[in-house]
């Protein structure tokens, strides 16, 4: 990964609470909306795009879009009760994860869309790749339907390229996140 100058923001912390959560800040609103978009530095958790059961075929999965998908489920409850305060969900307007149109906005060179997870999806199964730089790397969801519409996912690959045949029902991919928040001052 490159050095970037994008602003660091700490905010929230995984459901253990050993670890502080820091964001990017990639885009801010003028008043009278006053927002920031943030974006998770780590892959934060791993959830599967759709959950079937056990019982469930997984190659008879039904069509899923990102707006009806488990995760964005989870992202909306889950995540917002366990990953923040009540303090700091009065800030939070959105939550969701970045597009593949977000991620070539925000990073246009692969090696700056690496994501390392945290220790808390590491110890939740996050499939890790080390790179030659001994970085553990990983997979992560972008909302962006795949290659068979509403039957595959797309994803970061831990090397950074934009994969569209993700499996939906993977359980080793990571979140990461992006948040609109109301604006502090420092921001």
């Amino acid at each position: 990964m490159s050095e970037n100058k994008i602003p660091l923001i700490p905010f929230g912390h995984t459901p253990d609470s050993k670890e502080l959560l820091s964001w990017n800040l990639m885009e801010t609103s003028d008043p009278p909306y006053n927002y920031a978009k943030l974006i998770a530095t780590r892959g934060l958790a791993v959830v599967p795009f759709v959950r079937i059961s056990e019982s469930q075929n997984a190659n008879k999965l039904k069509t899923c879009f990102y707006s009806e998908s488990y995760l964005k489920e989870w992202l909306n409850t889950t995540f917002l009760q366990e990953y923040f305060s009540e303090d700091e969900r009065k800030y939070i307007r959105s939550v969701d994860i970045p597009s593949s149109k977000d991620i070539e906005k925000w990073f246009p060179e692969e090696h700056d869309r690496i994501c390392i997870p945290t220790q808390f999806a590491i110890d939740n199964n996050a499939v890790i790749f080390e790179n030659n730089n001994s970085l553990k790397t990983c997979v992560y969801w972008l909302s962006d339907t795949g290659r068979k519409v509403g039957m595959s996912a797309t994803v970061i690959l831990s090397n950074g390229k934009i994969y569209k045949s993700a499996y939906m029902a993977a359980t080793n991919v990571c979140v990461r996140p992006v948040i609109e928040v109301a604006r502090k001052e420092q921001w």
